[in-house]
């Protein structure tokens, strides 16, 4: 799992480079895990954060969604389409 970004809330911001499409980043911190789509930036998987919560990652990933796709397509190659 390679950290992208650290947040200065406790959450890390990480891509696998053995995982599958859609692109998508892990939040991890907490307690909580959440996936996040990073085409749609709708939430794949959520556990142990509240709404509240969710709404600040997703903000946290659209912000960086460029350094979090050029990561994704270093690590699996350029997406077609």
């Amino acid at each position: 799992m390679s950290t992208v970004v650290e947040l200065n809330n406790g959450l890390k911001l990480t891509i696998n480079a053995d995982d599958h499409n859609p692109p998508h980043v892990h939040v991890i911190g907490r307690g909580g895990i959440a996936i996040i789509n990073l085409r749609t930036f709708r939430p794949m998987i959520v556990k142990g954060f509240s709404l509240s919560d969710l709404r600040k990652i997703n903000s946290a990933v659209r912000h960086y969604a460029p350094l979090l796709l050029a990561k994704w397509d270093e690590l699996h190659g350029k997406e077609e389409g």
